[in-house]
């Protein structure tokens, strides 16, 4: 199977390292071109040639695997270490991770340039799915990794603040046909 990146920011980053988030949601993008007779669809027409195998996902296939992007930035010893002799800092050009890290005014690299080999998340998918955003259920916001261990509190309200986080306010309203991604850790 194809091995594929996908970017996820800090917040979310944490929810899948700490195991609350198990899927994500990737809005379509229009037009979709059917794998058989190489036409446009959308909507409905979507969903059902998606059920039928005749359109593909760009994120991948059951069993595919995901290698996550996230903010990060190279560690330098020159810059960094000021031991003379051996210490306890990483070698120079280790990863660090913004999810992790308490490096406020650090020059982060944004995750869409994060190679391959930088990456320490990997992600199988278990399932693909189509359906309009506003359609999620309580269990799906909770898989999303938005409530904590302790509230369970997945309301979609507050997914759909989160949303427009990343997507614009109004994005909500708009409603559009989304991917939705299941994956477990690796």
């Amino acid at each position: 199977m194809k091995e594929r990146p996908i970017l996820f920011n800090s917040e979310m980053v944490n929810a899948i390292l700490d195991g609350r988030k198990t899927q994500t949601r990737r809005i379509v993008k229009l037009p979709v071109i059917c794998n058989t007779i190489g036409c446009e669809i959308a909507g409905c027409e979507l969903f059902d040639q998606f059920s039928k195998g005749f359109v593909d996902c760009p994120h991948g296939k059951v069993g595919g695997e995901l290698w996550v992007r996230e903010t990060f930035r190279l560690y330098s010893n020159t810059d960094e270490c000021s031991c003379y002799e051996h210490c306890g800092c990483p070698p120079s050009r280790t990863p660090i991770y913004k999810a992790e890290s308490n490096y406020s005014e650090t020059k982060w690299r944004p995750s869409i340039h994060m190679p391959r080999w930088a990456s320490r998340i990997q992600l199988e998918i278990t399932d693909i799915r189509i359906e309009r955003l506003n359609d999620i259920s309580e269990k799906d916001c909770c898989a999303e990794g938005l409530g904590s261990y302790i509230t369970r509190d997945c309301k979609k309200p507050k997914f759909q603040k989160f949303w427009e986080s990343i997507y614009d306010q109004g994005s909500w309203k708009q409603n559009p046909w989304v991917w939705i991604v299941e994956f477990k850790k690796l």
